[in-house]
């Protein structure tokens, strides 16, 4: 049956119209049996529990317990008082105390207790107590230093030289602020130029900025950085580039980071590196492996605009150019806001006006119908724009769906985008877009309309895909497919990818990609072949992984030819517990040529400095281990910790915590590990001190022989242990032990405990 609309009554039309603006919520209740331990009652369970109290940010020196008498939690008030603690916070504890329902909660619940927010985490037995108006904590910050570095060098016998060196360093200051400073060093000589050779390109420069942080806001001041988008969460496309700028802005970003999701695809018809430029400025350097490439958002500048990409084999040959529309905006829920005043860049270069002034502000709010972001921007050369955002998730069952509609306008005119993703279950993902006339402002992207579209959906363990992107005269069609089957002991992958590009200047340009992958638990082998400009290009690429107690070591060798050019390779790389360490060599026709690739980190503090893995949030802690006289090491949040040293270990900003996750992986030894931190809300520049307390169990077992290969039994004099006749033994240790004495019925023998090879312990005659 048609229904018109005739048909619907004035009513329904409302229904709908409601049904479209109003959110969607899904509640459902979960219920966890918590078991008591045999032995214990539940009574006894809750009374040895110990809780810790956070208060408004300060730790509270003596932890809670459980009081049988008043079937409630409970503290010491006297204790707390000769430590210092006011009589206003011990009054404010006990009344909520009485509150808390502490029995009902079985593993963590959240309430809001005489105006304080109140989470109970039985779990990590932590008890955090916040009020509304102090939402920001501010904790005390000293003098620290977090600093990031990678080193790329690239030579050949051709004369091709090219060098990359950048860092961004954090400085801890007291009273919550902290210093920022990036810097960069990027010289290239001689590369074969598709249009001329033997160039040169230098590039040095740095940006920094100071910054206080309060308790509801933040001021910040530097030289040469963009606005602080991310730091009030507003998301538009206004985004311009200042030399000496001041902003005052909303704290709301400090519980969270922006995230990304979105990937730029790039193929690749030779090994090498992709280099990337912005408006002439080399910004990014990426390796390119032959055929596909995937490259995350959340590592490019944020923004709308043109990038020049370039493919750069390891000879210095520029393969090939393209330019293309970058798209890195995300339309998340965030609230806060900002007010900018600088110096406009870009004015005072493109139209030469020494004194440019620009005014920007800026909103991101959250309401129960959307989420919404506007940008006002003004200078004193009467350019202008100003954009508004909204967005709003939406469920409908296992479909959701995000909508996002944009409107902008300038002194050039007015234009807008529009977004809708999507996905489902049964029916895939998808995404649609469309970005009208930006180009509306001096200070708005100067790209041209454009349009894109993507779906995708899997089968099984089939993956397919198809990717359309529109601009101006110029269109491009990418499908790809993939289908992986696991194994526990291997895996195979199939990837195969079609390309297609339509110009008005030209013919239509195709491209086939075609990737097999079989991977082992330390091996894998990729053929890669990939057809574009009526040309296959192939290759072959072994990789040898070995994971280690400190780090990992691959081995890598590859190969490609591409119509007359052969190209032949291996790498050593090192990922360990100082940062990473790569180096390749390689030929190419009649040209050698080499690399080598460090990045890693530094961070000091009063009391001490290390080297660490990359970590970009700019806060760290130093994890001292002790020398307990073996070698031991484990992991702290997933990077790897050696003994008897101390390590630099990256901490997500602005975050909490009270324990480090620890993991090892060692079968020979038996490790209690605590690893006690405390910090609230670290700011960057912060670095926290962490000792490691380490208690070792160590198990040696094995088989004793002589110089000849022949068992030796007895008795071991240090642990009266028995030694068979085979020369099985087996030793638990709580110290590490080098030597030990086995006396057999005629000899004395002195085994060494430290050198081992398949098991077997070399003993000599004492």
């Amino acid at each position: 049956m048609a229904i018109t609309t005739n048909h619907v009554s004035k009513w329904k039309i409302t229904f709908y119209s409601l049904m479209i603006i109003t959110p969607f919520y899904s509640n459902g209740e979960i219920i966890i049996n918590h078991l008591v331990p045999a032995g214990f009652t539940a009574v006894e369970e809750d009374t040895s529990r110990r809780i810790l109290v956070v208060l408004n940010g300060e730790y509270l020196p003596f932890p809670l317990f459980y009081s049988h008498s008043l079937k409630r939690l409970d503290f010491d008030k006297e204790s707390l008082l000769h430590n210092g603690i006011v009589i206003e916070k011990i009054v404010l504890l006990e009344k909520l105390l009485e509150k808390l329902p502490y029995d009902e909660c079985k593993s963590g619940c959240d309430y809001f207790l005489n105006g304080h927010s109140v989470t109970l985490d039985k779990i990590n037995q932590t008890l955090i107590i916040k009020d509304p108006k102090l939402s920001n904590v501010l904790p005390i910050t000293t003098f620290g230093l977090v600093h990031n570095q990678s080193v790329d060098l690239r030579a050949a016998n051709n004369n091709y030289l090219a060098i990359s060196v950048n860092g961004q360093g954090y400085i801890g200051l007291p009273f919550q602020s902290y210093g920022y400073l990036g810097w960069f060093y990027n010289n290239t000589s001689h590369v074969q130029r598709l249009l001329r050779n033997g160039d040169t390109k230098k590039g040095i420069g740095q940006n920094w900025y100071i910054q206080k942080n309060f308790s509801s806001v933040y001021l910040r001041a530097g030289h040469r950085n963009y606005l602080d988008n991310s730091a009030a969460r507003v998301q538009t496309l206004i985004s311009p580039a200042l030399d000496h700028f001041v902003s005052l802005g909303s704290q709301h970003h400090i519980s969270s980071e922006t995230s990304s999701a979105e990937t730029l695809v790039l193929y690749a018809t030779q090994n090498g590196d992709f280099d990337i430029y912005r408006d002439g400025q080399f910004i990014r350097r990426f390796p390119a492996q032959l055929g596909r490439n995937e490259i995350d958002y959340a590592q490019l500048p944020s923004g709308y605009y043109n990038a020049d990409i370039r493919l750069i084999d390891r000879t210095g040959r520029e393969v090939s150019r393209e330019s293309l529309q970058i798209a890195n905006i995300s339309f998340h829920g965030n609230k806060g806001w900002f007010i900018t005043v600088g110096e406009s860049l870009r004015a005072r270069k493109k139209k030469k006006i020494t004194d440019a002034y620009l005014m920007q502000f800026g909103r991101s709010m959250i309401t129960p119908w959307f989420n919404s972001n506007v940008s006002l921007l003004a200078d004193n050369a009467h350019h202008w724009a100003a954009e508004g955002n909204i967005s709003r998730p939406l469920t409908f069952g296992r479909l959701n769906i995000s909508p996002s509609l944009g409107v902008i306008s300038g002194e050039k005119g007015s234009g807008g985008y529009l977004r809708l993703s999507g996905s489902n279950p049964t029916f895939g993902f998808w995404s649609v877009s469309r970005y009208q006339n930006p180009n509306v402002s001096f200070y708005t992207p100067t790209g041209n309309n454009s349009s894109t579209f993507s779906y995708g959906r899997r089968f099984g363990t089939t993956t397919l895909s198809y990717h359309l992107h529109h601009a101006n005269n110029a269109a491009q069609h990418r499908l790809h497919g993939n289908w992986r089957w696991q194994q526990p002991q291997y895996g195979v992958n199939f990837s195969i990818g079609v390309r297609k590009d339509q110009r008005n200047d030209r013919k239509n340009d195709y491209g086939l990609f075609l990737n097999a992958t079989l991977t082992f638990k330390k091996h894998n082998t990729q053929l890669t072949s990939i057809y574009t400009d009526k040309h296959i290009a192939s290759g072959i690429n072994y990789q040898h992984n070995q994971t280690d107690d400190y780090g990992n070591t691959a081995l890598g060798l590859s190969g490609t030819v591409n119509r007359q050019n052969y190209n032949l390779s291996s790498l050593v790389s090192r990922q360990g517990s100082r940062g990473n360490l790569s180096a390749e060599i390689g030929a190419s026709n009649q040209t050698i040529y080499g690399g080598l690739h460090y990045d890693g980190m530094v961070a000091a503090n009063t009391q001490g400095i290390a080297f660490g893995p990359n970590g970009y949030t700019g806060t760290a802690m130093l994890v001292k281990t002790p020398d307990v006289g073996t070698p031991y090491s484990f992991s702290v949040e997933g990077y790897p910790v050696v003994g008897g040293t101390t390590t630099a270990i990256p901490v997500p900003r602005y975050a909490k915590q009270t324990f480090a996750e620890v993991q090892t992986r060692r079968n020979d030894m038996d490790m209690h590990i605590n690893l006690p931190v405390n910090f609230m809300h670290a700011h960057p520049g912060q670095v926290f001190a962490a000792q490691a307390d380490i208690q070792l169990t160590l198990l040696y077992n094995g088989f004793f022989i002589d110089a000849q290969n022949q068992p030796v039994s007895g008795t071991i004099l240090e642990t009266g242990e028995t030694v068979y006749p085979n020369g099985l033994f087996s030793i638990i240790s709580d110290k590490a032990m080098k030597h030990v004495n086995v006396q057999d019925k005629t000899m004395l023998y002195l085994c060494d405990l430290r050198q081992q090879h398949n098991h077997d312990y070399l003993c000599h005659p004492k």
